[in-house]
């Protein structure tokens, strides 16, 4: 009979120690859950704001120009810019895409995404 209390006993403290392992693991869980919709719903840098100072090559990947024709405009004046000192060339996306915006002649990346015609 003391053997059958003791096993009764035991059992009774291993399921609170499972019902307590049961609350900690549901915790957890929301803490994940929670931790993994933040990751999700927070923009990365590359979706908050582009830096607005662009180099050539970045110029010529986003509004689809090529290098030699940018280095033409900027030797002519025909696109703002701005002179670092020595060779360096910087260029405001801000400044560029209302440029770009207001042009006679539009940019290709304008053309093929059909926000401007010839």
């Amino acid at each position: 009979m003391q053997q059958k209390a003791f096993c009764t006993e035991q059992l009774l403290e291993a399921q609170n120690e499972l019902l307590r392992l049961n609350n900690y693991i549901s915790a957890i869980q929301t803490k994940i859950t929670n931790a993994l919709f933040l990751v999700v719903s927070t923009p990365t840098v590359q979706e908050e704001e582009k830096p607005d100072l662009m180099d050539y090559k970045e110029v010529s990947k986003e509004f689809n120009i090529p290098i030699n024709t940018l280095y033409s405009q900027v030797c002519n004046g025909e696109i703002p810019c701005i002179k670092m000192g020595g060779k360096r060339t910087k260029f405001s996306r801000q400044e560029l895409t209302e440029f770009y915006e207001n042009a006679k002649i539009p940019a290709k990346s304008q053309i093929l995404n059909g926000t401007k015609k010839l």
